[in-house]
C-alpha cells in the first residue's frame, strides 16, 4: 500500500487507485490517524478536532459514522485502520509506504551519514528527502491541525535544500547547486539569505547576468512583498559582481552550457527580415523565465515564414545549452490523441526528468510512451494495456502525471509545436491544464498556426480565447514582403551566389477615406522567382531578410500587408 501526503491525498493498493476517500472530512481523518500513527488516538480528541461546534454526543454519533465510512472507502484487505470503543490507530506497517515517514527517515539518514562524514550518501539521502516532498502537505485542506504540521515540514525542506546547495558548493560544482537554490528561494522568497546564496552561486558559475537577474529579483520581491530594500550583505555582493570582470573568478570551474543566462539568446543563422519579430519573442522567452509561463503564436498564411522565425528560436536555444523539445502535427493526425505531447514526452529535454517521478507517473506516461515500461523493469507499473480514461478522476491523475514530467525537466523549457491547426483536441486540453499549475513554471510553448484553418469552434481558437484572458499569451501575426523587399532580396540572392532569373512582384493597395483624405489600410503582395538552385526553405529565408530592411515596409509598420510568395 502506497499513501503521498505531500499535495493531494493519493492511496493505491497493489497498484489500483483507492479513489472512496474522496471528502475532505475522510481525507482529514485518515491524516491525522497516518500522522500520528505513533500511538492510539482517543475518539473524544478527533470527535472534537472534526467537530468543535458541535455537542460531545453528536460529534462522537458524527465520528463513528465517519469511520464507518472510511472502513468502506478502504480496501477489504487493509487492516491497518484499527478501532476500539476508546482509540482509533493507523497502524504503522512495513507493507505500507508513506511519502511523509520516507521523508522523514531520509533526513535521518542524511544526518547519520553527516556525522560518519560520507557527503556521498548525505547527498543521496538529502535528495530522495527534497524528491518525495512534491508540494506542501496537504495543500486543499485548511483543518487547523495542519497548519503546524504544514510549516514544520516547509521548514525541514527549507534545511534540506539548503544544506544541499552548500554541499555542491563546497565541492564545486556549482551548476549543480544551482537548482536547489533556486527551489529554496521559490519556497521561501522572503528570506533574503535564500537569495544571496542563488545570487553567489550564479556569480562563482561564471554567469554573471544571472547572478544580476538573481538580485533584481530579490530586490522587486522585499520591495513588493515588505517594504523594504536588499539589505547591506546582499548589496556588498551586488557591487561586487558588477564591477567583476566577466569569467574573471579563474579558480571556478566554468559555466555549464545549462547556465546561461537566457538575455544571451542570438540567432544561429541570418534571419531576413522579421527583426521586431526576433526581438519581441526573446522578450517572450525572458518574460516566461522571470514571469510565468507564456504561448507565443506565430500565425500566417501557408509560406510566409512561421516555420522558419520559430525554428531560429528553437535552434537558439539549443545551441545555448537551454531545455527544449519540438513536435509537429500533420493533417492527417488530427484524431491522434496527445500524438505531439508523446514527442515531446521522447525529446532528451524531458526524459532526463523521467527518474525523477514516481512509479504511478511513470505508468500514465506509459499510455503514451510505452518504452516506458522497458526503460524501468524494476518498477510494477501495471498491465501492458492500461485501462481507458474513463472516469473524471483517471484523466485528472494522467493530466497531473504529464505535467509532472515537464515540472521536473530542466528549466527554462522551450515546448516548439509546429502547425497547430491541425493538434488535435486531447492535446490541447491538457495543455491548458498544464499552463495553470505549477509544474509550467519557466515554460515557453511555441507554436505556429495557419489563422485561416481555425474557425471559431476550433480547438485552438478555444484555448487561445482562454490565454488571452489569462494574459499568458503573445501573437505574432506574420506580414509578407513588399515591392523594396523583393528588391533587396533580389540582391541578397546574388550575393549568397544563387542570381535569380527574374523576380516579378505585384501590389494591390487599397484606401479607405480617413477624415478629409485617404489612408493605406491595405497592401496584398505576390511575388515570383526563379533562382536556379535553390530550395524553398533558402528562398524563403532571404525573402525575410530582405523584408526586414525595407525602408517601406518600416515605414508602414501600422499597416496590414500580405503576401503570396513561390519559387516558378
Amino acid at each position: 500500500m502506497r499513501i503521498s501526503l505531500f499535495g493531494s491525498l493519493r492511496i493505491s493498493f497493489a497498484g489500483r487507485p483507492v479513489t472512496a476517500v474522496n471528502t475532505n472530512r475522510l481525507q482529514s481523518l485518515i491524516a491525522y490517524l497516518i500522522l500520528h500513527g505513533d500511538k492510539p488516538q482517543p475518539r473524544e480528541r478527533l470527535a472534537f478536532m472534526l467537530w468543535p461546534a458541535s455537542s460531545e454526543s453528536q460529534a462522537r454519533t458524527n465520528l463513528r459514522q465517519l469511520l464507518h465510512h472510511l472502513k468502506r472507502a478502504l480496501p477489504a484487505e487493509c487492516s491497518l485502520l484499527e478501532t476500539n470503543h476508546f482509540a482509533v490507530q493507523w497502524r504503522q506497517d512495513a507493507d505500507c509506504a508513506i511519502d511523509t515517514v520516507d521523508f522523514q527517515a531520509a533526513i535521518a539518514g542524511a544526518g547519520v551519514a553527516r556525522t560518519q562524514e560520507d557527503r556521498a550518501r548525505e547527498i543521496q539521502s538529502l535528495t530522495t528527502a527534497a524528491q518525495l516532498y512534491e508540494d506542501d502537505l496537504l495543500p486543499a485542506l485548511y483543518d487547523d491541525w495542519l497548519t503546524p504540521l504544514r510549516e514544520d515540514y516547509r521548514r525541514r525542506l527549507s534545511e534540506v535544500l539548503h544544506r544541499l546547495a552548500t554541499l555542491f558548493e563546497e565541492q564545486y560544482e556549482y551548476a549543480a547547486a544551482i537548482p536547489w537554490a533556486e527551489r529554496l528561494v521559490a519556497l521561501d522568497s522572503l528570506r533574503e539569505s535564500h537569495h544571496q546564496l542563488l545570487i553567489r552561486l550564479h556569480a562563482a558559475n561564471h554567469d554573471r547576468s544571472s547572478a544580476l537577474r538573481a538580485y533584481h529579483q530579490c530586490m522587486r520581491v522585499l520591495r513588493r512583498e515588505m517594504g523594504v530594500e536588499p539589505g547591506p550583505a546582499t548589496l556588498e555582493l551586488f557591487e561586487r559582481i558588477l564591477k567583476a570582470e566577466p569569467g574573471a573568478s579563474r579558480e571556478l570551474p566554468s559555466a555549464s552550457p545549462a547556465a546561461k543566462p537566457v538575455s544571451q539568446l542570438q540567432k544561429v543563422r541570418a534571419l531576413v527580415g522579421r527583426t521586431l519579430e526576433w526581438q519581441r519573442l526573446a522578450s517572450v522567452w525572458q518574460s516566461a523565465v522571470e514571469d510565468g509561463p507564456r504561448v507565443a503564436v506565430i500565425s500566417g498564411e501557408p509560406g510566409i515564414g512561421k516555420t522558419r522565425l520559430a525554428d531560429e528560436l528553437y535552434q537558439s536555444c539549443v545551441r545555448q545549452g537551454h531545455a527544449a523539445a519540438r513536435s509537429r502535427c500533420y493533417a492527417g493526425q488530427g484524431q491522434v490523441a496527445y500524438a505531439p505531447v508523446a514527442e515531446w514526452l521522447r525529446s532528451d529535454a524531458v526524459r532526463v526528468g523521467w527518474a525523477n517521478l514516481r512509479p504511478q507517473q511513470l505508468a500514465e506516461l506509459a499510455r503514451l510512451v510505452p518504452e516506458i515500461r522497458e526503460q524501468f523493469p524494476e518498477l510494477e507499473l501495471g498491465p501492458g494495456q492500461p485501462s481507458p480514461l474513463a472516469e473524471s478522476w483517471q484523466r485528472l491523475n494522467f493530466y497531473e502525471s504529464l505535467s509532472a514530467a515537464f515540472g521536473k525537466s530542466r528549466k527554462p523549457i522551450l515546448l516548439y509545436l509546429d502547425d497547430m491547426q491541425w493538434c488535435d483536441p486531447d492535446s490541447f486540453e491538457w495543455l491548458n491544464a498544464l499552463l495553470t499549475s505549477p509544474a509550467a513554471s519557466g515554460v515557453l510553448v511555441l507554436g505556429t498556426v495557419r489563422s485561416e484553418e481555425t474557425g471559431r469552434s476550433h480547438p485552438f481558437t478555444r484555448l487561445l480565447g482562454e490565454l488571452r484572458q489569462s494574459a499568458q499569451a503573445v501573437e505574432f501575426p506574420l506580414a509578407p514582403l513588399d515591392p523594396d523587399e523583393t528588391a533587396a532580396l533580389a540582391a541578397g540572392l546574388t550575393a549568397a551566389g544563387r542570381p535569380p532569373g527574374h523576380i516579378h512582384t505585384t501590389a494591390t493597395v487599397r484606401l479607405d477615406r480617413a477624415g478629409e483624405g485617404f489612408a493605406i489600410t491595405k497592401i496584398a503582395l505576390a511575388t515570383e522567382a526563379s533562382v536556379p538552385g535553390i530550395s524553398p526553405a533558402d528562398f524563403q529565408a532571404q525573402a525575410e531578410k530582405a523584408k526586414a530592411n525595407c525602408p517601406v515596409s518600416k515605414a508602414l509598420a501600422g499597416t496590414s500587408i500580405t503576401l503570396t510568395a513561390k519559387l516558378v
